[in-house]
This record gives C-alpha cells, sequence and structure tokens, in this order.
C-alpha cells in the first residue's frame, strides 16, 4: 500500500487558506508559512507540492524576507 506523504495535509491546508476569500484577508497571507515551519518542526519533508503556496502566501504578505528565505 503507498502511503501518503507526510506534507499532504499541510499542503492542503496552506492551499486551502489561499483559496477561502475569508481566509485570504489582509492578516492571513501567514498561515501557509506558518503551517509550513509547523510541518518542519515535525520533521515532516516538503515534496514538490509545498513550494506553489508558500510562494503566493509569501508575495501576497510583500515579506521581500520570506520569499527570499524561500527560494534559498
Amino acid at each position: 500500500m503507498l502511503l501518503p506523504s507526510a506534507a499532504f495535509p499541510y499542503n492542503c491546508l496552506a492551499h486551502a487558506h489561499l483559496r477561502v476569500p475569508a481566509a485570504a484577508s489582509s492578516r492571513a497571507p501567514s498561515a501557509p508559512l506558518r503551517l509550513f515551519y509547523a510541518m518542519l518542526a515535525r520533521d515532516g519533508r516538503p515534496n514538490r507540492h509545498s513550494f506553489s503556496s508558500l510562494l503566493k502566501s509569501a508575495s501576497a504578505s510583500g515579506s521581500v524576507a520570506a520569499v527570499g528565505a524561500l527560494h534559498a
């Protein structure tokens, strides 16, 4: 049996935060970033789907440092 990646639930939540209008308010762009840090803190490993929501979130937050940290 093929097990889902540990990143899957985090990726789903991060994507949902960007798609739900109430969550996409000016205060919420950092939510996917916080989810990513939580995943890393629990020894989760990002997969190829993890970074699209993170980059969109970082760019929406207006934080050059956040975008730079993801790019590095």
